[in-house]
């Protein structure tokens, strides 16, 4: 299963950016890939909530519904979903206190449905995701640092 790991430090206390991060009504703010999210995702979710999102992620649009597989604030926090076109996504927030603030590690681990898109994930997809994941992080982080946040 293809993974890309993402990191980055954040300075703020690791109990905000898990509250900010695990609330899906944030994502489109940071996260290129997030268009939008369902009503009800005002708030940081718990095991078993659900949210659907409106995504194009490596110039693929979709739509699919997020679970919230597990959380444990303020150190970690996984969900997981079944896509529409196949396949599985696994996204999992890892967060440690760190020098100043908190690191913040991201992990996507993902299938795809067909033979053809797991050949067009090794030529392109995957290298798209990846400077996605790396963007958003950065987005993310300068998002938290400002000081109205």
């Amino acid at each position: 299963m293809p993974s890309i790991v993402t990191e980055i430090d954040i300075p703020r206390r690791i109990e905000d950016v898990f509250s900010f991060v695990t609330t899906p009504a944030n994502w489109p703010l940071w996260h290129p890939s997030s268009l939008r999210v369902s009503a009800g995702a005002d708030h940081p979710l718990t095991v078993g909530e659900a949210v659907q999102e409106d995504f194009v992620a490596a110039g693929q649009r979709g739509t699919v519904t997020w679970v919230v597989r597990s959380a444990s604030p303020p150190g970690s926090w996984t969900i997981d979903c079944t896509p529409e076109m196949g396949g599985f996504a696994q996204i999992t927030y890892q967060l440690t206190p760190a020098a100043g603030g908190t690191h913040f590690k991201r992990t996507l681990r993902y299938t795809m449905p067909s033979l053809w898109m797991r050949m067009l994930d090794a030529l392109v997809l995957r290298w798209r995701l990846q400077t996605e994941s790396a963007t958003a992080l950065r987005s993310l982080r300068d998002l938290l640092s400002s000081p109205a946040a």
